[in-house]
């Protein structure tokens, strides 16, 4: 199948990083230099804490990893929702931040407006970034 007329080019295989909560290096600042796109997807999955305070999941990412793909990264060792995913590595690459310089709410609580505790709260497995846990992050221009 050929791209539709008028549409970008894609950039060379070895140019696309697929980001996979498997993989043994981190997105890092200098990775702005060798990639030009990320694959974000299989990210989300069930992840669940061992005994042993790591992490494990059903690896989804394990059918992208399947297509080949040169380059992985990791965002650290929880998953976490497309749009906090796609933060992270604008303020990784974009902005030069590394990943242990974004300040996370890990397994962030996430309530129904009552009082915290009480029904109706669930911890999510999944972290988030956040400059203060009273504030939202959001990136600009981003649609909630």
């Amino acid at each position: 199948a050929r791209p539709p007329e008028g549409a970008p080019p894609l950039p060379a295989w070895d140019r696309i990083c697929l980001l996979d909560m498997d993989a043994e290096q981190a997105l890092e600042p200098s990775d702005v230099a060798h990639f030009d796109a990320l694959v974000f997807g299989g990210i989300l999955g069930n992840v669940h804490e061992h005994e042993d305070g790591s992490y494990g999941s059903d690896d989804r990412t394990s059918e992208l990893r399947r297509l080949g793909f040169v380059h992985r990264r990791h965002l650290g060792p929880l998953q976490m929702t497309t749009d906090t995913a796609v933060l992270v590595s604008h303020l990784v690459l974009e902005e030069a931040r590394p990943l242990a310089e974004i300040p996370w709410i890990d397994s962030p609580e996430i309530g129904d407006g009552q009082a915290p505790g009480e029904a109706g709260e669930a911890a999510a497995p999944m972290a988030t970034t956040n400059g203060d846990a009273s504030d939202c992050v959001c990136m600009e221009g981003f649609r909630y």
